[in-house]
Order: C-alpha cells, then sequence, then structure tokens
C-alpha cells in the first residue's frame, strides 16, 4: 500500500532529501511519542506477528471499559482503531477482523451491563452494515469464514432494544440469506 502525499509539502521535501539514518531515527522517534504512533508503524512494517493486537485493545477499551473504572464508553476512539489500522496496514482481512471485533465487543458490553443509547447502537448498526458490505462484494470464502461470528452477534443482541437486534437480524438475513 503507497502512503497517500501532499504536493509540494515543506516536509515531503524534507523527507525525500532525507538519509536513510536520519528517517531511522524520525521513525524510532515518533515511536516513543506514544503507543498509537508504534501501532501504526509496527502494522505498516508488519513488524510484530500480532498487528492486531493492539488495535483490538484499543477497541476492547473504548467499546467494553472496565466498569469498575468508571471509563466511559468512546466510540470515536474505536471507530479510530479500525481506521488507523486500515491506513497503516492497508490489509482488508484485517481491517474485516477489526470490523467484526468492533461489532462484537459492542454487543457484549450492552448484553452485559444493559441498555446504552441510540448514538452506540447507530454506530453499531453502521459497522455491522459495512462488514457486510465488503463481504458480499470479495469472494465467497472470506464471507463465509464471517458467518458464524456475524450471526453469533445477531444471537447475543436478541433482548437489545433500540432495534438493534432487528436491524443485526435483518441485514443478517440480507447477506447469508
Amino acid at each position: 500500500m503507497t502512503p497517500r502525499r501532499r504536493k509540494g509539502s515543506a516536509v515531503e521535501s524534507k523527507i525525500e532529501k532525507a538519509s536513510a539514518d536520519v528517517l531511522a531515527r524520525l521513525v524510532f522517534d515518533l515511536c516513543s511519542l506514544g503507543d498509537e504512533n508504534k501501532a501504526f508503524v509496527e502494522a505498516r512494517l508488519e513488524a510484530t506477528s500480532e498487528p492486531l493486537k493492539s488495535y483490538k485493545n484499543r477497541i476492547d477499551e473504548a467499546l467494553y471499559p472496565d466498569v469498575m473504572s468508571r471509563q466511559p464508553i468512546r466510540i470515536g476512539a474505536a471507530r479510530r482503531a479500525v481506521t488507523e489500522y486500515k491506513k497503516a496496514a492497508g490489509d482488508l482481512p484485517g481491517v474485516l477482523e477489526l470490523m467484526m471485533y468492533y461489532v462484537e465487543r459492542g454487543t457484549a458490553c450492552t448484553a452485559d451491563y444493559g441498555d446504552i443509547d441510540e448514538a452506540f447502537y447507530s454506530s453499531l448498526e453502521s459497522m455491522y452494515d459495512r462488514l457486510l458490505k465488503i463481504l458480499d462484494t470479495g469472494d465467497g470464502k472470506t464471507k463465509e469464514s464471517f458467518r458464524s461470528r456475524a450471526a453469533a452477534v445477531v444471537d447475543r443482541a436478541k433482548g437489545i432494544g433500540w432495534g438493534y437486534y432487528d436491524y443485526l437480524a435483518d441485514r443478517f438475513a440480507e447477506s447469508y440469506g
């Protein structure tokens, strides 16, 4: 995957002229500034045996926070984890895995702790819809590999309000028949 480039940016010009040593130091420094930077570089360079692990941890912390620590649910942070992995790795199977994981963890949170709010369910529905649309346009083998998990999310959503269960059940039926 080729990174997007801005034409004529001063940073781009400096990067193009920098030596390998300077670029290596820049990447090391960026990694030391934060876990998100480090995860991005690891995903882009396929530098870890578990490139999805840090992104899944971010989704967990955002959609299924520790209730004892009184951390809020952060939909945006969970969505950013999926988007940042997509930008970093461009790995469709990994993106699909994170999308499914997003819906699984959000569904588990509401099933375990109760009703949340419309924005939360809308976000889960949107991610489920995007996942199924991508699977519908891809190869049958990949789509089939997600069938049991997509069905399990629907089953876990039984009894959840805001029309969430109905939406998932309808979308699953449309996609898998």
